[in-house]
C-alpha cells in the first residue's frame, strides 16, 4: 500500500509565510509594548526623585524620546499586520479560483 505524500502548493508556501510574517509582526508588538512598559517604569522612578539635577533631567528627557519613538514604532505594526492578512486572503480567493 503506497503512501500518499501530501503536495504544498506555491499558494499554500506563501500563505505560510505571511503567517510567520504576521507571528513576528505580533511578537514584535509585543516586545516593543515590554519596552515602553519598563521605561515608562523607569521614567516615573526618575521623576518621583525631590531633587533633581541636571543629569536627572537629562535621563528624564532621554526617557521621554525613546518612548515616544518606540510609541511611534509601535502604531505601524497593525497596518503591517493588516497588509499580510490582505495579501494572505488574496492568496486564499487565488487557490480557490479555478484553473
Amino acid at each position: 500500500m503506497a503512501v500518499s505524500k501530501k503536495v504544498i502548493t506555491d499558494i499554500q508556501k506563501q500563505i505560510l509565510v505571511i503567517r510567520r510574517q504576521t507571528e513576528e509582526r505580533l511578537a514584535e508588538k509585543a516586545a516593543v509594548q515590554e519596552e515602553i512598559n519598563k521605561l515608562t517604569f523607569s521614567l516615573s522612578l526618575y521623576q518621583a526623585e525631590r531633587v533633581m539635577d541636571e543629569a536627572t533631567l537629562a535621563k528624564i528627557e532621554d526617557l521621554k524620546n525613546r518612548i515616544s519613538e518606540l510609541e511611534d514604532r509601535i502604531s505601524l505594526i497593525p497596518s503591517r499586520i493588516r497588509e499580510l492578512e490582505a495579501k494572505q486572503r488574496k492568496l486564499r480567493i487565488s487557490g480557490l479560483a479555478p484553473r
